[in-house]
């Protein structure tokens, strides 16, 4: 079993990664082992969220907070690590078009927290106060 917090984060982590989802659930099977019946947030970010992952997450969040030194360092972390800048692409790309999302949910009437509830998977619950700040200070035109 999966608790909500724990699937939420799984979904973000692994977004349309469908090859990697049978490893990784096996991963979590192996590390929860046979006495505990549920998968946990904490068991999640234990197994799955890498120094590389949080780097990742890291960079987005410098990169739309004009953060220039932080995002400095986590750039050298992130390819001292031999990790690929395409992947790096691709996640920002993501966010942003979840962004984009919200905002077009919004033109259309929705409230805020409306605009969220349509993104699959949702906003991790610790990031979305972030993410909410994201979708105020690109309002408009900026992502277009």
């Amino acid at each position: 079993r999966l608790d909500r917090d724990a699937g939420d984060l799984l979904a973000q982590l692994l977004g349309t990664q469908a090859e990697l989802i049978p490893n990784t659930i096996a991963k979590l099977v192996d590390y929860a082992g046979t006495a505990t019946p549920t998968i946990t947030l904490e068991m999640v970010r234990l197994c799955c969220v890498d120094q590389t992952d949080a780097t990742t997450d890291d960079i987005v969040q410098d990169v739309l907070n004009g953060q220039v030194a932080p995002l400095q360092r986590h750039l050298h972390a992130y390819y001292a690590a031999g990790d690929s800048a395409i992947a790096l692409l691709r996640v920002l790309q993501t966010y942003l078009y979840r962004l984009k999302t919200v905002q077009a949910a919004q033109a259309e009437g929705a409230a805020l927290d409306q605009a969220l509830a349509t993104l699959k998977p949702p906003v991790f619950f610790k990031q979305k106060q972030a993410f909410q700040n994201h979708v105020r200070r690109f309002a408009g035109p900026v992502l277009d």
